[in-house]
């Protein structure tokens, strides 16, 4: 009852690796509901009026974070929310349905989190979780917070209006796990996951400096992902060799090196 607060109950994870479809399932509550959702990732979410990420508890900084914060104050949110079980709209205007509400206090805030093991180039060890470090990731993620970059150069003159322009930058975040009640562990074909995974790797390098020479190896195409999979087969073999996987594998009858 200490983590029930004016703006809701208890977050229920919605859980997966990446591009299996968390954000178009959570799109599909917010429309089947009217009600907005929550994410590990403030980045990703509708920032406040002072341009950082808004969380759901207001004592819970490390987040999650609504996906559109209220727009009201909180003195009003108080009065209108924490003495009644009518949710009060959100601040991002929806198309028909004018604003998405906040879920009703007896109710769950579905929050999207991908967990750990989701590295892309990576040897066993950034990818091997123990469930304590598994957990961790699930509590963890990120925040918008603003910066303001003082652009007035030192001088003897002092100008009464200095120009300020506000910059955000991203702050790594960690939540209590007793937020958390239930989960929804959202599955996808891992080959799906495969061809998504590549998607995102092109999306990806078409923004950094190696463009052209990362095109050119691995063209969006069928034979530059089957390139691009070979070579991330092929790039730590020795190191997925010299792990002992029986010490990872639940299975007594299946040991996991028959799959590398």
């Amino acid at each position: 009852e200490a983590c029930r607060t004016r703006k809701g109950g208890k977050i229920a994870w919605l859980m997966s690796f990446p591009n299996s479809g968390t954000s178009f399932t959570s799109l599909l509550v917010r429309h089947a509901s009217n009600a907005t959702t929550a994410s590990n990732y403030g980045m990703e979410c509708n920032p406040g009026a002072d341009g950082k990420s808004v969380p759901v508890y207001e004592w819970s900084e490390e987040g999650p974070y609504w996906l559109h914060p209220p727009s009201t104050e909180s003195d009003e949110r108080e009065e209108h929310y924490g003495n009644s079980n009518l949710p009060f709209a959100s601040g991002t205007k929806i198309a028909k349905s004018g604003h998405y509400q906040l879920p009703p206090s007896s109710s769950y805030i579905f929050t999207k989190t991908h967990c750990g093991s989701r590295c892309a180039d990576c040897p066993p060890k950034r990818y091997l979780e123990t469930w304590q470090s598994f957990l961790k990731e699930c509590l963890s993620g990120s925040r918008s917070i603003p910066v303001s970059d003082n652009t007035q150069q030192s001088s003897s003159i002092v100008t009464p209006q200095p120009s300020i322009q506000t910059k955000h930058k991203k702050a790594f975040t960690t939540y209590h796990p007793s937020l958390v009640k239930k989960a929804v562990h959202l599955l996808r074909n891992p080959f799906d996951n495969l061809v998504s995974r590549f998607h995102h790797e092109l999306k990806e390098h078409a923004k950094r400096s190696d463009t052209a020479q990362w095109m050119k190896r691995y063209p969006n195409s069928i034979k530059g992902f089957k390139t691009w999979c070979a070579d991330q087969d092929a790039r730590y073999h020795r190191e997925e060799r010299s792990v002992d996987w029986t010490t990872w594998s639940h299975d007594d009858n299946n040991n996991l090196l028959n799959y590398f």
